[in-house]
Order: C-alpha cells, then structure tokens, then sequence
C-alpha cells in the first residue's frame, strides 16, 4: 500500500492558489488527488500526491520556495491528529516527544528524532523511502513544519541555529534564508535544524483554543477582492460537494449569513448567481480538457445528474455541453 500523509499538511494550500489566481482543482487533479479530498482535513492522501502538487505549483508559479510560502500559513494542526497529544504548559521537550511518539497517526513512513547537549539541540527528519527522501518538496516542506510547530511552542520571535539540507542548492535561496532567517547548508549528511537546547525545558506557549487549533481559524482576507470575487474564490473550494452553501461561505470569511446576503444585495447580486458563475467559469475550464469525460465534470462542479449540468450548461452558453465539444474541438 502507497505511504499516506493527511491533508491537514496541506492546510492553507486552497487559500494560496486562489490569491494567486488559480483554481485548486486544477492542480489536485494534476496531482491525482480525488476530488473530494479537496476540503476534508481529516482525509489521508497518498505521500507521493502531495509531493506531486508541491511540484507542480513550485514550477508553475517559478518559485523554489513555494513550500515556505505555504508553511507561513500553516499551525500546529499541520501536524493533523499527532498535535492534539501536545498539552498546554508542557515543556518544550515534552511536546516535542508527543509530536514524535505519535507522528505515526498523521504520516506513514516519517521519523523525527531529537538530540540534546548543553550546547546544541538538533532535530532531524528519516523518510522510510529513500526515494521521498530524495524529493527537494519533502524535505523543504518538512523544515518549515519544523519550524512552525518550534514557533509555536516556543513563541514567534524563535529562529533556529542553523537549517540542514541533503538536496543540492537551488537557483534560488533568498526565501529560505528570509523564512528560516539563519544559516542553511545543503548538500548535507542529514536533514534537521539545529537550536538553542536552553527552550527545551521552558514551557511551551501553547493556550488552548488559539495556536492549538486550527479548525476555526478564518480564511486569510482578500482585501484587494471585492466581496463577490471573495465568495466566488470561497466557493470554488467547495462546489464538488454539498459544503458549498453560504453558511460555509460566511465562516470562512468571518461574516455572518445575513451580512452576506445584505452585502450582496447592494452589489445585485446574490449567492445562488455567484454558484452559478462559478460553475459556469470552471465547466468550461475542464471542457477545454479532453481528459474529462461530461458526466466527471458534472460531478466535479456539484451536480449529481449529467441531465441537470447539461440544462444549466446550455443556460449559460446557449448550446448543449456536447454541441460546445464538437464546436471547440481539443
């Protein structure tokens, strides 16, 4: 069986391509993630997925340290159900053993180690797979993990001693140097990040209900967007399925229904149009991909009957989804 990580390390990622200007279905189908993975944290997918649509948006984007960036937004809850063993005012040190005894409940094939003297702590990372070892995204992603769950514990103003690579240099490095903001070596023996040992036995700055979870945490504002073009980037990662209503909607922009609802009558419009926009603006995205068959890209944008998205289809476009096929050919 293929080694699964759960999707909480991907947490943030939706929220990033949409700011960026993409949808993230696109890159989760590249990667061959099913769809309905898309917003459930507690699902598992496969390891090589993940490092998969680490690549594609690395190389999409032309941005070595697109993992860092991703890292930025992410919490504890990264760490999915191994986090929750952490207690709030254990020491750093004990924390730290928590999140490594039980890793084993949010990533296959992953071992963290940890290493004190008085003089130095060094924390490192053992992929069970040479081949994910090997892989630039794993061990990007997985030091900036480190440094976020370091962070947290520790207090935002923490900066490790030193960042270790097995991976050659990449062309370019100013983002690791900007996120980590110490010095990095790579071409190395081990990949690990070294710190001051002294916050191992302080007490870690965990308080429940705020950096422990992260379930509640509203998505980051797009405060360049007006709030249509925010609903509709909302919507968009939840059209698949029967979350896309406005309730979600509200929470994840920290608004209440009723807001929304006067909001957009000011703007004339309403939630139900913003569906539809979206559906429509995606339908003909994936038209375009001679890969999906009608019936996949009815389901992928919320319909459970072919019958239903061939109406709406030709609603929008003035031609049946078929006739537009034929009429646009790949």
């Amino acid at each position: 069986m293929p080694l699964q990580i759960n999707r909480s390390f991907i947490h943030g990622l939706d929220q990033l391509l949409l700011e960026k200007g993409v949808q993230p279905a696109t890159f989760y189908r590249q990667a061959k993630i099913n769809p309905s993975h898309f917003n459930q944290d507690d699902k598992l997918i496969p390891f090589y997925s993940e490092l998969r649509l680490f690549e594609i948006a690395s190389k999409y984007f032309s941005e070595p340290d697109f993992c860092l960036k991703l890292a930025e937004r992410q919490y504890l809850a990264v760490l999915g159900p191994a986090h929750q063993a952490i207690r709030p005012q254990a020491t750093v040190l004990e924390s730290i053993c928590a999140i490594q005894e039980n890793l084993h409940l949010s990533v296959d094939g992953v071992q963290l180690e940890l290493k004190a003297t008085k003089d130095m702590a060094l924390w490192t990372i053992h992929w069970a797979e040479p081949a994910i070892a090997n892989i630039n995204y794993a061990q990007d992603h997985a030091m900036a993990v480190l440094c976020v769950v370091m962070r947290a514990l520790c207090g935002e103003n923490w900066k490790p001693r030193a960042v270790y690579f097995e991976h050659p240099e990449l062309s370019s490095i100013s983002g690791f140097h900007r996120f980590f903001g110490s010095p990095i070596a790579f071409n190395n023996q081990f990949t690990g990040i070294a710190f001051d040992p002294a916050c191992l036995e302080k007490a870690n700055k965990i308080v429940t209900g705020t950096n422990l979870d992260q379930e509640d945490r509203p998505v980051r504002p797009m405060t360049d967007l007006t709030l249509p073009a925010q609903i509709k980037n909302v919507i968009a990662l939840f059209i698949d399925n029967d979350a896309c209503s406005i309730e979600k909607v509200a929470h994840h922009l920290s608004m209440s229904k009723r807001t929304i609802q006067r909001r957009l009558q000011e703007e004339q419009t309403n939630f139900k149009d913003l569906v539809n926009e979206v559906r429509s603006e995606q339908a003909l995205q994936l038209m375009r991909n001679a890969h999906y068959s009608l019936a996949e890209i009815a389901a992928m944008i919320g319909y459970s009957q072919l019958s239903a998205f061939s109406r709406s289809f030709k609603r929008w476009h003035g031609v049946s989804p078929q006739s537009w096929r034929k009429l646009n050919p790949h």
